[in-house]
């Protein structure tokens, strides 16, 4: 009896132990994706908080435009037309990209759009 308690102690301490440094992990990333910049200056870019170095203001905490824009589409033609679900774009109906893939899918867009431009020349 003291074996199988001792056993299950030793599995608790262990498994709480697992659990605490994954916690941690996952709040350090969260903390860096942080992006601190300048109020007076936003070329002064940091990934934790502080003082400017050129004014002495206090950096302000920034979201990156990718997360901000993460789970929005838009229109590859209306970069403006934007919707929280896909669908169509009201001004020209293509298919609504979603903003994460956009950024990847831009080159290809591009070199189809020269390509359909030089063929009708």
């Amino acid at each position: 009896m003291k074996k199988i308690l001792l056993l299950l102690s030793l599995f608790l301490a262990v498994s709480v132990t697992a659990v605490a440094q994954t916690t941690e992990k996952a709040s350090k990333n969260e903390a860096q994706k942080a992006m601190y910049t300048c109020p007076m200056h936003p070329e002064v870019k940091s990934d934790q908080p502080g003082k400017c170095p050129k004014c002495g203001m206090d950096l302000v905490a920034k979201k990156m435009k990718a997360e901000k824009h993460a789970d929005k589409f838009c229109c590859p033609m209306h970069p403006n037309e934007m919707s929280d679900k896909p669908g169509k774009c009201p001004k020209c109906g293509m298919d609504m990209k979603a903003m994460k893939n956009m950024k990847e899918d831009m080159p290809k867009m591009k070199e189809e759009m020269h390509k359909n431009m030089d063929s009708e020349e």
